[in-house]
């Protein structure tokens, strides 16, 4: 597989960097106030990387659906640009099932996109709270 830096990457490479990259991105939310309520939730149809939650006084529990994209290098391109159109009705689709399934139907939701740049020492964390509505459309 080439990447743009014009190296040549591993596949086990790339889930390392992917598991290194959520692994940050849980400590990043939960240092911010948020409980992992699921991370890596698996179905025939996808992945949702972590859900989050978070109490917000007189306003009750957001649910965050956050997707993680984790780079070597961020300086040809952003990372957020990894998650397509498609991704984001993916993603949309499966928190739906997951809010049916789990009967939070009490809760507001979100989708959040945290880009995690390894390229910098330490590893640059950036949070984009809101970055799609439930039709994959970027806010």
């Amino acid at each position: 597989m080439s990447v743009g830096s014009g190296d040549w990457i591993e596949r086990d490479d790339i889930e390392q960097l992917g598991l290194a990259g959520e692994e940050l991105a849980r400590a990043y939310l939960e240092r911010h106030g948020w409980s992992i309520e699921a991370q890596n939730v698996r179905s025939r149809y996808g992945e949702l990387d972590l859900v989050a939650c978070k109490d917000l006084p007189g306003e009750g529990v957001l649910v965050a659906f956050v997707e993680v994209k984790s780079r070597r290098r961020c300086d040809r391109f952003s990372p957020t640009l990894a998650v397509s159109y498609r991704k984001r009705r993916t993603i949309a689709r499966l928190a739906h099932r997951y809010i049916c399934q789990r009967r939070r139907t009490g809760a507001r939701y979100r989708f959040d996109v945290i880009t995690v740049d390894f390229g910098k020492r330490p590893a640059a964390i950036v949070h984009l709270e809101g970055a799609f509505d439930a039709q994959g459309n970027t806010c």
